[in-house]
């Protein structure tokens, strides 16, 4: 986790020194950056997140993980669908009803307010993502 957390770390740095130069350069209207500067913000909430919900499944009994295990496919896929999108400058996939596929599974308040928090950063992520691409329809 920690290799993880370092090189997500190195990235957001490098992601805001670049638009930290696109801001400079944007002689105008810098409305359309406010996506890109959403994308980042949450990108860092995402990873606290991913952390704290990593903390809080290390105190709860093992079912945890394969409770989890539909909403991490979710998220996942998603996730690296917005990171092609991006790549290839296209409309990212519609998203999925992330955060409804724990359905009854016993989880604490604690886990489960953590995943709910998730599911609402990546559904601002796909957002974001959505309005950085010229071509995108929300």
């Amino acid at each position: 986790m920690r290799a993880a957390r370092r090189a997500i770390g190195l990235a957001g740095v490098n992601a805001e020194e670049s638009l930290q130069r696109a801001l400079a350069e944007a002689h105008g209207d810098e409305r359309k950056l406010a996506p890109a500067l959403t994308f980042l913000a949450y990108t860092r909430r995402f990873t606290a997140s991913v952390a704290a919900l990593a903390i809080a499944c290390h105190v709860a009994d093992g079912t945890t993980a394969a409770a989890l295990e539909p909403f991490r496919q979710t998220a996942v896929a998603t996730l690296e669908d917005l990171a092609r999108a991006l790549d290839e400058g296209r409309a990212p996939a519609p998203l999925p009803s992330i955060g409804k596929q724990l359905g009854e599974a016993q989880l604490s308040d604690l886990v489960r307010a953590r995943v709910d928090r998730l599911a609402r950063q990546v559904r601002t992520l796909h957002d974001a993502v959505a309005r950085m691409v010229p071509s995108a329809v929300a």
